[in-house]
């Protein structure tokens, strides 16, 4: 009888083993497929309103396609105005539609952009390390070829709500 309690216990507790690392393994999967369909995802985007204004400067440095996905980099600034908050975004308007598309954007520190600006006989000078960006997405989160999407910028910094339009499409390299 004692043999038999035992090897009833011990196909339990395997039993249970085998349920514990299953359910591991599922939610392990279950954050890959998370984490795989976030990285490099696009989201639609409405404007809360449409501020067009002149006053911002922006550089595209760079539009690069290599295989299956797509990195954009540059800097944007309002002259004569330090950047104390951050927060850019880069939109790919649909020129069919005119709908935008907000992709993944970091911010890149660019001293040579607040070195370029700099006069030293002006008395005041602005900081614009802050004015940097990097956006990439995959392309197969496009629906449309790349020379249908205009790269387009949120601006964002020090509380403003500013869209710029670059004029730069992305199948421009």
């Amino acid at each position: 009888m004692n043999n038999k309690n035992k090897a009833e216990r011990q196909r339990k507790l395997k039993t249970y083993i085998c349920i514990y690392l299953f359910s591991g393994v599922l939610a392990l999967l279950g954050f890959c497929l998370l984490l795989y369909l976030s990285v490099g995802g696009v989201s639609n985007y409405i404007p809360e309103h449409l501020s067009f204004d002149e006053e911002v400067k922006i550089h595209i440095d760079h539009i690069v396609k290599k295989e299956c996905l797509l990195s954009l980099s540059g800097w944007a600034l309002v002259p004569e105005e330090s950047i104390e908050t951050y927060r850019i975004h880069i939109l790919l308007q649909n020129t069919n539609n005119s709908q935008y598309l907000k992709i993944p954007t970091i911010m890149s520190k660019r001293t040579d952009v607040t070195q370029y600006f700099h006069d030293p006989y002006f008395e005041e000078n602005f900081n614009y390390d802050m004015s940097g960006w990097q956006a990439s997405v995959k392309t197969g989160r496009l629906s449309l070829p790349l020379e249908q999407y205009e790269v387009v910028l949120l601006y964002q910094n020090n509380l403003r709500y500013i869209i710029v339009h670059t004029g730069r499409y992305l199948d421009e390299e």
